[in-house]
């Protein structure tokens, strides 16, 4: 299997995952999933159907070929002024101290789909943490989130895979993933319930062993509105 892949600023564009013989076996079989009861070739919606699926699955599947902590990397020190303009010049010794170590949550609409059968789930994914000595971009954890989303998910594995991150990238305080989520293998499939939606939380640190701490960060993500 052939990975070609550049690393640009915002993601990483996959510009091919196989090998042309490959990628022909692969077209192959899903012309014949989706031609059973179908003329495929005479039907213009179709016919470029399989490799419209191929493209969908490799970028579903960008988070395998990239590492999504790396997004966390680039951090700034817990006082920094609007995180400062000119790191190098910048002296936390001489600062004014702006940011008392409180709880920061960020809430994200995301999708990745489940290992079991490959079919979607949409999530809500609500992180907290409380900072150590630094602190990273409120995008950059978002994107943090969707880079593990494009991988083939527990949604347990997925918020347990994105507080180690903020864990080991940031040495945060504590950190605390939770994860609400319709997945379609149910509503579609199976039991086919159609309002069944799964709650999971990842829980580290201060989280863990301060109930009224993690009591407010979960009060924060209950205000925290999406539309």
């Amino acid at each position: 299997m052939k990975r070609t892949f550049e690393n640009t600023e915002t993601k990483t564009v996959v510009t091919n995952i196989f090998n042309e013989a490959d990628e022909k076996m692969v077209e192959h079989l899903l012309r014949k999933m989706i031609g059973v009861g179908e003329d495929v070739e005479l039907d213009d919606n179709l016919k470029e159907t399989p490799h419209r699926v191929l493209k969908l699955w490799t970028e579903m599947t960008e988070g395998y070929r990239e590492d999504p902590a790396k997004h966390l990397e680039k951090s700034f020190p817990i006082n920094s002024p609007n995180l400062a303009d000119d790191e190098n010049s910048f002296d936390s010794n001489t600062t004014p101290t702006k940011f008392q170590k409180g709880i920061v949550v960020v809430s994200t609409d995301a999708w990745s789909n489940c290992c079991h059968h490959l079919a979607p789930m949409h999530c809500r994914v609500d992180v907290a943490y409380i900072p150590g000595e630094k602190v990273v971009g409120l995008s950059k954890i978002v994107r943090t989130v969707k880079a593990y989303g494009k991988r083939l998910n527990l949604q347990e594995a997925w918020g347990e895979n994105i507080a180690n991150a903020m864990m080991n990238k940031l040495n945060a305080l504590g950190c605390m993933v939770r994860i609400s989520g319709i997945h379609s293998c149910v509503s579609m499939r199976g039991a086919q319930e159609q309002t069944s939606k799964t709650t999971t939380m990842a829980i580290r640190g201060c989280f863990a062993e301060d109930v009224k701490a993690r009591m407010e960060a979960i009060s924060m993500m209950d205000k925290n509105e999406l539309n």
